[in-house]
């Protein structure tokens, strides 16, 4: 991928993202958001999303794109393989941070994090924040070891597929990400959680809730020039101010706006890494 000082290129860029919207339906939205951001960054952009996240990382790491949708895990890995040219955070409507839910369903005996012992668990992914990571380090910080807790362990690869396993009985709990309505007052409940997005399966409740988590990075890749970058971040915090770009960043990825940030914002999600044994020190 090549790209001059104007921010043109041989043919499209690629926003590459995880494996979000794999549907017709997602189809038209990646086709829809790419005409958008061509528009607001003056370049030829095309959206694709991988089908794991493991080979999301995989690819931005190789710096076979432009731009990139990262969770927080993936964004720490990327950075520290010098793959991010600079990075902005994706802001949710509730704040720009999440929490990480051990959730179990409504009929589960489990009210706390003991009680989750001997269960079969689906998690996301390793380098999942919310779906691995952080929830392990709230057990942690309950008197559990993550390690012995389970009776069984599962990795699904993303959050729906997680949902579905405890929905279906194949586990017990689950682990993904929340949004508490006041992180000062945890008792006034979730204004978002990743099994809501399932009308089936809304019968669901967080049994242990992490620390807050740095929210999801739009990262543009070390591959483009230094002045390109600059003027990209400028147009992307400025896009949400557009209403069709504000109203697919919502539909696609769920951010309403984006922020500059910097590499220390993600420093909680490092330490993380590091208690895992995922990260070198």
């Amino acid at each position: 991928m090549k790209i001059d000082g104007g921010g043109r290129s041989m043919g499209a860029l690629a926003f590459v993202t995880g494996p979000v919207h794999l549907d017709e339906e997602g189809d038209d939205l990646r086709a829809d958001l790419g005409s958008a951001l061509s528009e607001a960054l003056g370049a030829s952009i095309v959206v694709e999303s991988e089908r794991s996240y493991t080979a999301l990382r995989d690819r931005v790491i190789a710096r076979d794109a432009a731009l990139a949708w990262l969770p927080p895990g993936l964004f720490v890995r990327a950075h520290e393989a010098g793959a991010v040219g600079g990075v902005m955070r994706a802001e949710r409507f509730a704040g720009a941070r999440y929490q990480g839910a051990i959730f179990v369903r409504d009929g589960s005996s489990a009210t706390r994090a003991e009680d989750l012992r001997g269960m079969r668990v689906a998690w996301v992914d390793r380098d999942s924040c919310a779906g691995y990571l952080f929830p392990r380090l709230a057990l942690r910080d309950c008197g559990v070891d993550p390690d012995a807790c389970f009776g069984s362990e599962t990795f699904t690869d993303s959050h729906a597929r997680v949902v579905a396993a405890v929905a279906s009985g194949a586990v017990e709990a689950g682990a993904t990400y929340v949004q508490l309505s006041d992180p000062e007052r945890p008792s006034r409940g979730l204004a978002i959680a990743g099994w809501t997005a399932f009308a089936e399966t809304r019968s669901m409740r967080a049994v242990v809730v992490s620390a807050s988590i740095p929210s999801d990075a739009v990262c543009i890749g070390a591959s483009v020039p230094d002045e390109v970058r600059v003027r990209w971040i400028e147009k992307l915090r400025a896009a949400h101010a557009l209403p069709r770009v504000s109203r697919l960043l919502r539909a696609m990825l769920g951010a309403d706006r984006l922020a500059p940030g910097t590499p220390e914002d993600y420093a909680p999600v490092r330490e993380a890494l590091l208690a895992e044994g995922a990260l070198r020190s």
